[in-house]
């Protein structure tokens, strides 16, 4: 799985406002529903219902909430850039100023792990954050995460190279 199968430049927000960790994941299922042409109230419904599980962080100021909806075909991902920084009550007590809403297929455990690997490996590099961070459009911050995992996979040596993906992470 890639970057590019989760995430598209109309899932980006460059500068999403927020009061608190409800008022971010309210934005993000508003914005996954409009661009993906899904029910909001499921959408809301699933990741409110989701919303009491630990949000999983690869690192400083990163969070990755996550969630479960049916009647969705593929992963899908709704990234921000929040400003300011929101507490989601990350263990290192850090405030979250990038986050990455994933949204997968009810009963699809495999695909939805997979995505959620991809995305902690790619936002776990120092580089990428701090490119994120200094990025202001929907463009530049799809072109950072798109191209930073051309970066992340050493290639095997083999007569037809094939293409890195995230997948990888998990089968070795």
């Amino acid at each position: 799985m890639k970057m590019r199968d989760l995430l598209s430049v109309e899932q980006i927000i460059p500068s999403l406002r927020a009061a608190n960790k409800q008022d971010v994941l309210s934005k993000l299922v508003a914005h996954a529903a409009s661009t993906n042409s899904l029910a909001a109230a499921v959408l809301r419904r699933s990741v409110l219902r989701s919303d009491e599980l630990p949000v999983f962080g690869p690192a400083i100021g990163v969070s990755l909430p996550h969630a479960f909806v049916t009647g969705l075909r593929d992963p899908v991902v709704t990234f921000a850039k929040l400003e300011p920084a929101v507490d989601f009550g990350a263990a290192d007590g850090f405030k979250t100023d990038l986050v990455a809403l994933l949204l997968s297929p009810a009963g699809d455990a495999t695909n939805h792990l997979q995505a959620l690997a991809c995305l902690a490996r790619t936002l776990r590099d120092p580089l990428v954050r701090d490119m994120l961070r200094a990025a202001s459009s929907r463009d530049s911050i799809c072109a950072i995460l798109w191209g930073s995992e051309e970066s992340y996979w050493p290639r095997k040596p083999s007569v037809v190279e094939s293409e890195p993906s995230c997948q990888q992470s998990l089968t070795g």
